[in-house]
């Protein structure tokens, strides 16, 4: 779909979102809604991401997206790996690439402002060689989580659905890295502080999502970040994934000693 749509889209987003918050249709994955700046074109686009298990081109639950209209369209009854290696061609290899996420509350105004934020993104990075830098939304159900089996991630409390934002980054040249790098943290940040401010923020971090500099653990609350750093004292007494191994998140054990 075209840049023109997005209010369109948003609107659709939201109100799936809403309306799945207490009876989720267990057939239905995502949607995934995309808005993506493709600096060699100049142009801003928007995907859709609609997955439904069961062989029907246009679930009921997805009718709002089918209202919109859309300009190209793979949709068909296809195998996993074929939608995985689509959704894989918006990351093609030889690239730098960040992922970047924070999660906020299911209200209009602060996606609308998500959106905003990501269109400031895209102004202020277009110098940037072969920037694709991408919107993603994603619905996290409440019915989702009270499914599971009890785990430490801390959104079995959770009683309204939120959404898991993700920004992604692709571009070419290690001399823009700096300026990727700050631009992002601060477009993150600002977000949070909006929906800080309007009571729509949420401390869970999806930690696949995160940038390095960004605290995941701390999101799952501090019981459950407690019981993971006494986890690791007892199995890696020796604290071996915690300083020998490069990368990742830690659990931060000197402040559970």
């Amino acid at each position: 779909m075209t840049a023109s749509k997005a209010r369109q889209v948003i609107q659709a987003f939201h109100n799936y979102t809403e309306a799945n918050a207490g009876i989720h249709d267990e057939d239905a994955a995502g949607p995934l809604v995309c808005f993506t700046y493709v600096q060699k074109l100049g142009v801003q686009v928007i995907a859709t991401n609609l997955v439904y298990t069961k062989p029907e081109s246009w679930p009921a639950c997805y009718a709002g997206f089918a209202a919109i209209g859309r300009l190209w369209s793979t949709v068909k009854v296809r195998s996993l790996t074929s939608a995985t290696n689509e959704l894989a061609m918006s990351s093609p290899a030889g690239l730098r690439q960040k992922f970047i996420t924070t999660t906020v509350k299911n209200d209009h105004d602060t996606l609308t402002e998500i959106h905003a934020a990501y269109k400031k993104g895209a102004k202020v990075m277009r110098r940037v060689r072969h920037l694709i830098w991408t919107l993603v939304l994603q619905p996290l159900f409440p019915v989702m989580a009270k499914k599971s089996q009890p785990n430490v991630l801390g959104l079995g409390k959770r009683t309204e659905p939120l959404v898991i934002v993700l920004f992604t980054v692709v571009w070419e040249d290690i001399a823009d890295d700096e300026s990727v790098d700050r631009t992002t943290k601060s477009i993150i940040q600002d977000i949070d502080h909006y929906a800080s401010s309007k009571g729509t923020a949420d401390p869970y971090r999806y930690l696949n999502d995160c940038d390095s500099w960004q605290r995941p653990f701390d999101g799952y609350g501090a019981d459950n970040k407690h019981f993971l750093q006494d986890i690791s004292r007892q199995y890696d007494p020796d604290g071996l994934f915690q300083r020998a191994c490069v990368g990742g998140f830690k659990l931060d054990m000197e402040d559970r000693a």
